[in-house]
């Protein structure tokens, strides 16, 4: 883009892309696949990596954000563009990882209807639900969804609905989990209840489960981001996002693009969970 830019409220971005170069830093498995599996947010970081900081890097950053998160832009004097990046944590992880969601679904019918032809759903994202504010269980809700699940299909294509065996089998990341943490408070759960209202999931880093294990795959805990809302206490509301990234057993750091440099935290500092970040 062309003339001045200004980027406000870049914290969601800078959250995830920090725990995604931590990843790359302490994972030889994970640099690996980013280097080999391309897209613009993944070469952003392998780039950063490597090379470090450039004069370039803001411009890219300036680009992706823009590009990616389609977030509000203002013209303001003297060719200067305001660009306003309130977003939530998960638009920027659906934004930055498309091509590598952290599961995939495909649906196929017995009877070969066409259901079939639209069969892959992106789960960039896991939403884990609790309702006692604790995520103890987290490896038992990732072994529940990815079962297959069998049911009749009632696809209907020109009024003739379909009977056959619909099947949801889902195939999950090489890479990484993200993995979206929502506490119904007082087991108010309910289909009809927003999310944004849903209450944080506060706990120490000490107790977040470090490891998941799927087949042979083993995800290890990167990091968590942490948010920070306003007053309305919204999920969707402006706010501030921070990163804490776990680095070796029990090392862990704070990445806040408010200050210059990490910041060392004890394990045993209690947040707010907003998104879990595991990675090969």
């Amino acid at each position: 883009m062309d003339g001045n830019i200004v980027l406000t409220n870049t914290c969601a971005f800078d959250a995830l892309a920090s725990l995604i170069m931590v990843s790359y830093c302490d994972s030889n498995k994970y640099s690996t696949k980013i280097d080999f599996n391309h897209n613009e947010f993944l070469n952003f970081i392998s780039k950063i990596v490597k090379n470090g900081i450039t004069s370039a890097t803001y411009s890219e950053r300036a680009d992706l954000i823009i590009n990616k998160t389609k977030p509000e832009m203002q013209q303001l004097q003297y060719g200067t563009m305001l660009v306003c990046c309130d977003t939530t944590i998960t638009n920027v992880v659906n934004s930055m990882f498309k091509e590598f969601p952290s599961v995939t679904e495909k649906t196929t019918c017995s009877s070969n209807c066409q259901l079939t032809t639209n069969s892959l759903k992106l789960k960039i994202y896991l939403s884990y639900q609790t309702e006692n504010g604790q995520i103890k269980d987290l490896q038992g809700f990732l072994d529940s969804q990815l079962k297959s699940v069998q049911s009749t299909c009632q696809y209907m294509d020109s009024e003739i609905v379909c009977k056959g065996v619909e099947e949801i089998m889902p195939n999950i990341s090489d890479m990484h989990l993200f993995i979206d943490v929502f506490y119904w408070e007082d087991g108010l759960v309910s289909n009809n209840r927003s999310s944004e209202t849903t209450e944080q999931v506060k706990m120490r880093l000490s107790d977040i489960p470090k490891l998941l294990v799927y087949n042979d795959i083993t995800y290890e805990l990167r990091g968590v981001i942490s948010f920070q809302p306003a007053q309305s206490k919204l999920r969707t509301s402006s706010g501030h996002y921070n990163a804490y990234a776990i680095r070796g057993t029990k090392n862990w750091q704070l990445f806040d693009d408010l200050k210059k440099k990490p910041t060392p935290i004890k394990e045993n500092k209690k947040i707010s969970i907003e998104l879990l970040v595991y990675t090969i």
